[in-house]
């Protein structure tokens, strides 16, 4: 997994649109601030605006018929959230939360509907971005079907490190079991045996990466 640095103050994808004829992105744009735990939206609701993550961190979680949670993808400045809603129904598929809190550009979703059914160089830019979305989400199902809590649990720690370009994370192991879908104690005890290897160190919320 290449890392992802957040400390260039853009996010790619949106760089990528604006280059590609997509020009008033940067003209509509408002730079927000995310605090880590803000929920962005839930699953129903109508998006008015597509979020393009610069520093902060963003998760797409399910939820299951038994009322359990799952993590399905999660993102950084290298992608966005809201486009397919944007382009299609308007409606999300699953609630979006801030893993970690940072800046993001905010673009009206008329916008994004208005350039994509404009712009043939901004269309091929988001469906590139749909198709990995898609990729990612497919390796998350995977993920959960086939390994083991600990490896769930050092993926997913990378993941989040890469995003935000820092080693110390800041989250509860029931926070971290929810994004997971695994129960408390499991990811407790993978944890607690990462951290006897040496490779996190773990105190009063914060998790820091030792040794990836």
């Amino acid at each position: 997994m290449a890392p992802i640095s957040a400390r260039s103050g853009c996010n790619l994808l949106f760089n990528a649109i604006a280059e590609n004829g997509g020009s008033d992105f940067r003209l509509h744009a408002k730079t927000v601030h995310i605090e880590a735990g803000t929920v962005l939206c839930n699953a129903g609701d109508r998006m008015r605006h597509a979020v393009f993550p610069v520093s902060c961190v963003l998760a797409t979680v399910a939820t299951l018929s038994d009322g359990s949670t799952l993590e399905v993808n999660v993102i950084g400045r290298e992608a966005a959230h809201g486009l397919l809603a944007g382009v299609g129904s308007g409606e999300v598929a699953a609630r979006v939360v801030a893993l970690v809190g940072g800046t993001a550009e905010r673009t009206p979703m008329r916008l994004v509907r208005n350039e994509f059914e404009r712009s043939a160089c901004v269309r091929a830019v988001m469906v590139r971005h749909f198709e990995n979305m898609l990729f990612q989400m497919q390796q998350s199902a995977v993920c959960a079907a086939r390994h083991s809590v600990e490896e769930r649990l050092c993926r997913w720690l990378l993941t989040i490190r890469d995003r935000s370009a820092s080693d110390t994370l800041r989250f509860t192991h029931e926070f971290a079991a929810g994004h997971l879908g695994a129960n408390r104690s499991s990811v407790t005890l993978a944890a607690a045996a990462l951290q006897k290897a040496g490779l996190i160190a773990y105190r009063r919320g914060a998790l820091t990466i030792c040794d990836r």
